[in-house]
């Protein structure tokens, strides 16, 4: 998969924008503010009907525009095919219309089935250290992209927690009134944990091989690493049921449910001691960037879909070392990459570097206008 060009009207500080992006690596540098995060959100928005900078869209339409349009025409190279996508904000009645060759979407996961796209930007290397949300998310983008049924079940269960926690909220509801959502609702909570265990199972397995396989120093953190995903309840071995009717005098005083698949999470330890206190910030990085490097090798083994990839200011993070070593292994998985650079001497090593392996295009950005360098 990979798209082939793009045109962004009012996107923040890009007012009209028309590229050729049929290359496998795309660079583009620029000085903070320059629209270079804004060309990526634009790019993001073409997958998943949403913003990675902000939850209001609002926001991401330019300031003095009423709408904001992002086009996109896509490529499956295996079928030989070709597909457009358009996505549209209006601030007027807070409208998004979404459309895929011409035909209206009737969900954004339509979106993010037509075009994977995985983004690494400076908050994707607190994976270890931050929230247990984005760690949720991971887990979730990649079983959405291999198993099918996954985003009904999905719906289904989100649809019941929003009802539980409705019913919890007005503080007026009886044992026997919950119990009978509560049976559908464990019935979809364990269905979501059996497809995220099995595919975190694949993961873990895919992760460790990396891990071992690329240097002396990441072997060491293979040999030592335990990484497991917890499904978000009390114990693992206890009827579902059973927490599920223990918890609900906390429940409603809460007024929300405290148990079930949005509180699972991953847990990362080396050596037995949490990831955070033994590894430096740069181990933690390379552990992370294996991790996602793992995700995009199930994603080519179950579904031979190549993703594109987004990677935000790929210097605020990495060495260059580490920049060449990601970028490498995301293009030998035949990912399609878009990348900003802060500084231009990195962009023209990376372009150096790349280029006659792999079609690189490098680009500058300035003030929302973007300018071919390289072909």
């Amino acid at each position: 998969m990979g798209l082939s060009r793009i045109a962004f009207t009012n996107l923040r500080n890009i007012s009209s924008l028309k590229l050729d992006t049929s290359a496998r690596l795309l660079l583009f540098h620029g000085n903070n503010g320059s629209g270079k995060s804004s060309l990526l959100e634009g790019v993001y928005l073409l997958g998943r009907g949403a913003s990675f900078r902000t939850k209001e869209l609002d926001y991401a339409v330019s300031h003095l525009s009423d709408e904001m349009v992002c086009f996109g025409e896509a490529v499956n190279e295996d079928a030989g095919k070709s597909f457009r996508i358009g996505v549209s904000r209006q601030k007027t009645g807070k409208l998004t219309r979404v459309r895929i060759n011409g035909e209206s979407a009737r969900t954004l996961s339509e979106l993010a089935a037509a075009l994977p796209i995985l983004i690494v930007t400076p908050d994707t290397f607190g994976f270890i250290n931050g929230g247990p949300g984005e760690r949720r998310r991971f887990v979730d983008w990649g079983v959405f992209h291999v198993e099918h049924q996954f985003k009904v079940v999905w719906q289904n269960w989100r649809k019941l927690l929003l009802q539980r926690n409705k019913l919890l909220k007005s503080g007026n509801i009886s044992r026997s009134e919950l119990s009978a959502w509560d049976n559908q609702y464990v019935a979809y909570s364990d269905e979501i944990s059996r497809y995220r265990d099995a595919y975190f199972a694949e993961l873990k397995e895919i992760l460790i091989e990396s891990l071992k396989e690329s240097s002396e120093q990441t072997r060491d953190i293979g040999d030592k690493l335990t990484i497991t995903l917890s499904n978000g309840w009390y114990q693992n071995d206890v009827n579902h049921m059973e927490q599920l009717a223990s918890s609900v005098e906390s429940d409603v005083k809460k007024g929300f449910t405290t148990l079930g698949p949005h509180r699972a999470d991953i847990k990362v330890k080396v050596g037995g001691v949490h990831a955070k206190e033994v590894l430096s910030r740069g181990q933690q990085k390379t552990l992370i960037t294996h991790l996602y490097l793992s995700q995009l090798e199930i994603l080519r083994r179950r579904t031979n879909q190549r993703p594109i990839v987004l990677i935000d200011d790929v210097g605020a993070e990495l060495d260059t070392g580490n920049q060449v070593t990601l970028l490498t292994r995301m293009l030998e998985k035949g990912a399609q990459v878009f990348v900003t650079v802060l500084d231009k001497q990195q962009s023209e090593y990376l372009f150096g570097h790349f280029n006659q392996e792999y079609d690189t295009q490098m680009f500058h950005v300035e003030q929302g206008a973007v300018t071919k360098v390289h072909n």
